[in-house]
């Protein structure tokens, strides 16, 4: 057994008892039998020799400095280890179960995770990640962007506080100092002062000088070293120029106001108060949408309010809940029929809760329909969760938060099949693949050839949807935009649900380069085109072998290009990380042709 697969943990189970335990991250070898000694500045003052039990505890009755040295004996009673505890001095203010009670609620969103997996595997940013090892020097500068800024929020350090609050071990604060301290003494990487990592590592000094704030448990030099970073990130986030916008401007203020509250800092307090409850209604617009152009980032800024302590804001509290209970209502509408978030901007996952609130605009049969174009979303969706289930979801950017491309695209679920779908997020990576997810040419969009548009490109404000309509059997959705000044477009959508889809896009083009229209296909849609008398090609959409859905194109188009799952040129991602490559269609006109119609008819 590797000596690197076994860790003595250390415990204080009463005011007078330690326990010892052996975490073994390999199984481990029958026959195995185990010893402990307690040692008292360093000499053995009592011992438990060799049993199966792989822990053990002691009493002791004198304060002190103390640590248990633990042994393994093999079946052949051979020695095969010996491992120490860290040391801790053994006298100290009992915890009142009261006053850290009243901390952990109050640094909840900080205080989680599991220390023996962290102990035993690592970290990760996400379950789907590998596990990377925690020690010191803590491993800040990663390849993967997101695993970066998860190190350098001190993320890694979430399940030794759980830890320390499970024990009820304020000494334990003095392990979770050292990394304070290499990241003090390092400060390494360009994340390192990132405006959401400083917010976030603002609210873990603001915890450990509560902790030694009452129970003096840290030496002078680390506690010297804490009051250093306090004012370095106390300065850093009053700092007005330092104020972002979305969710990290948000963990920025919280971060702040935690700080103030334990440095008795009023005009922190004041200003963390004011800013907070702004962001919080800047988070959200009238209809009580996120600005930030994603499902999955409603849920998350929703669910940051959900976890905001009443005793942290109670002068906005109440304000705060308001908008946290009315953008719940919103959540089922950003919700595909089996309860995900529908695949819009940088999305990912399932919300937390899936209601439905009774508060559609209207019904169209079967269906019910919400209109939020001012918060660039028009919805079209079945009830429940049915062989027939249907969810048609237009969008466009409201703001440059978490933008894509994504102007007067749409996803199509129908009869639980995603037809036309969206990239969805994939992560954070400054990379060609990042640009792809996030360009016009990842979406169900007009563009141009030789043309990749980015969220920078693009003025929102120049991007409009009109009012939803009912015409007969047909819902109408419209909106028009001018993108880069290179090509300004309207686009008509006529929707009669389960029969027909009709896209007419009126473009007019500035520059030289010729039209392309894109769809992007459901990973589960197989394409093929073929020729036809009504077209000069069509092409047949098929789901398990079966006809679903035949698109037919105007007959003026240069040439039209798809991109197949073995081509490996476009994807869906569904998971943080993990791609999977999809069909694509691009089809070219000339950039004189100011009209083309698209027609896709279902079976």
């Amino acid at each position: 057994m590797n000596s690197n697969d076994i860790i003595l943990q250390l415990e204080i189970l009463s005011n007078n008892t330690l326990k010892a335990k052996f975490l073994f991250k390999t199984k481990r070898n029958e026959g195995e039998k185990y010893a402990f000694y307690l040692m008292r500045e360093n000499k053995k003052i009592d011992e438990r020799w060799y049993r199966k039990e792989s822990e053990v505890i002691f009493e002791i009755n004198k304060k002190a400095f103390y640590y248990i040295q633990g042994f393994i004996q093999d079946s052949n009673k051979k020695k095969i280890g010996s491992y120490k505890t860290s040391k801790i001095f053994f006298d100290y203010k009992k915890p009142e179960k009261e006053f850290l009670n009243s901390l952990q609620k109050r640094f909840s969103l900080i205080i989680k995770g599991d220390y023996k997996e962290l102990q035993l595997f690592g970290f990760r940013a996400r379950k789907q990640d590998s596990f990377i090892k925690v020690s010191i020097p803590a491993p800040y500068i990663q390849k993967n962007r997101n695993s970066e800024f998860h190190f350098q929020a001190w993320r890694f350090i979430l399940p030794m506080w759980k830890y320390l609050f499970s024990t009820k071990n304020p000494f334990f604060l003095n392990h979770i100092m050292d990394y304070f301290n290499d990241f003090y003494q390092r400060q390494v990487g360009k994340l390192a002062w990132y405006d959401m990592a400083v917010g976030t590592r603002a609210i873990h000094i603001a915890l450990a000088l509560e902790i030694n704030k009452e129970y003096s448990v840290l030496s002078i030099e680390k506690e010297y070293i804490l009051y250093i970073l306090a004012k370095l990130h106390l300065d850093e986030l009053l700092d007005k120029s330092k104020l972002t916008e979305g969710n990290h401007a948000i963990w920025q203020m919280i971060g702040l106001k935690h700080l103030s509250i334990v440095l008795n800092h009023k005009k922190g307090q004041e200003y963390a108060d004011k800013q907070l409850v702004q962001l919080f209604r800047k988070a959200f617009d009238n209809n009580y949408i996120s600005i930030e152009n994603s499902p999955f980032y409603h849920t998350y800024n929703m669910d940051l309010i959900g976890n905001i302590n009443e005793n942290l804001f109670p002068i906005i509290y109440k304000e705060l809940k308001e908008i946290y209970n009315q953008a719940a209502k919103m959540v089922w509408w950003l919700s595909t029929p089996d309860k995900i978030h529908a695949r819009l901007g940088d999305t990912e996952g399932k919300p937390k809760e899936y209601k439905y609130y009774n508060n559609s605009d209207c019904s169209f049969g079967n269906l019910l329909i919400k209109d939020l174009k001012d918060s660039g979303y028009q919805i079209v969706k079945s009830k429940d969760l049915e062989k027939n289930s249907f969810y048609f979801a237009v969008h466009k950017p409201i703001s440059t938060i978490h933008m894509h491309c994504d102007y007067m695209s749409f996803i199509l679920i129908q009869n639980n099949i995603e037809i036309f779908s969206d990239p969805g997020l994939f992560n954070y990576n400054h990379s060609e693949e990042r640009r792809w997810f996030m360009s016009d040419t990842s979406h169900n969009v007009v563009g141009l050839s030789n043309e990749i548009f980015l969220p920078d490109d693009i003025d929102v404000k120049k991007i409009t949807l009109d009012k939803l309509k009912k015409e007969n059997q047909s819902l109408i959705f419209s909106g028009e935009g001018t993108i880069a000044n290179k090509f300004e477009f309207k686009r008509i959508i006529n929707l009669i649900p389960y029969k027909k889809l009709i896209i007419d896009d009126y473009v007019n083009v500035f520059c030289n380069e010729d039209i392309e229209i894109r769809f992007i296909f459901g990973l589960k849609i197989e394409c093929s085109l073929h020729k036809s008398n009504l077209s000069d090609e069509i092409l047949r959409l098929e789901y398990n072998n079966t006809l679903i859905a035949t698109m037919y194109f105007q007959t003026q188009f240069k040439k039209i290009t798809l991109l197949t799952k073995k081509d490996n040129k476009a994807w869906i991602s569904d998971k943080f990380n993990v791609k999977e490559s999809t069909n694509q269609l691009i089809i070219t006109y000339p950039k004189n042709l100011y009209k083309i119609k698209t027609t896709v008819i279902f079976e």
